[in-house]
């Protein structure tokens, strides 16, 4: 298990390889399609295989183990690499150099 917290959100790594989100959600950043916060952790969907997780002020990660990176959350400053600065309320591949 692993853990990420963000400014006011929190992201935790389970035994099953799948990323479990809760707290404030206002940028999007637990993953679940809402902007609406949450108490209790629950699974961000189509995530499985996860090896490592990130959590920056309003968006979050998580590194697959087959190599592939996702994002969600804040991308006003194009942090999220999918080649736009929208808003993501749900995993979108991050685009390598």
């Amino acid at each position: 298990m692993a853990l990420a917290a963000g400014r006011a959100h929190l992201l935790v790594l389970g035994e099953d390889g799948r990323v479990y989100a809760l707290g404030e959600n206002e940028m999007g950043q637990l993953g679940d399609g809402t902007q609406e916060g949450r108490l209790e952790p629950r699974p961000v969907e189509g995530l499985f295989g996860v090896r490592a997780i990130g959590a920056g002020d309003a968006h979050s990660l998580a590194l697959l183990a087959d190599g592939r990176l996702f994002a969600w959350g804040d991308n006003r400053f194009g942090q999220l690499r999918d080649g736009t600065r929208e808003v993501r309320l749900r995993p979108v591949q991050v685009r390598l150099p």
